[in-house]
């Protein structure tokens, strides 16, 4: 998720037309798009309205604020979300975390050279 949400932040900054919506396939390479949307939980990210009665959702997302300052390291949040059955939002627990703490617990992945890295948001 937190990879997921680097690449919306950077899809985001490189919009040349200030788009706000990106549909998920073109940030969510793990294919994990329904774990994406815990993400709104934290208030990280917002879903557009859907307007399509034949679809379930609009399956396109823009960051937040939160979500921008969440990246770029000026906000925490609690490491879990707790949630009921159907993605109903009961609480949060577990210490603060930051974006460094989800890249880098259990992976090979480096916030600081990910963020100075050319911008390829295919990583």
């Amino acid at each position: 998720m937190a990879r997921s949400l680097v690449r919306l932040y950077r899809l985001t900054k490189a919009s040349m037309n200030h788009q706000k919506f990106f549909h998920v396939k073109q940030f969510d390479k793990e294919k994990a798009r329904g774990e994406f949307g815990v993400l709104s939980s934290w208030g990280l990210v917002e879903e557009a309205p859907n307007n399509d009665r034949y679809k379930k959702t609009s399956g396109m997302w823009s960051i937040t604020t939160f979500g921008v300052d969440f990246v770029q390291l000026r906000e925490n949040v609690p490491q879990y979300v707790i949630l009921k059955w159907k993605s109903s939002h009961l609480g949060f627990s577990g210490p603060m975390a930051n974006i460094k703490d989800c890249l880098e617990h259990g992976n090979h992945f480096k916030y600081d050279e990910l963020m100075a890295s050319s911008g390829d948001i295919l990583f």
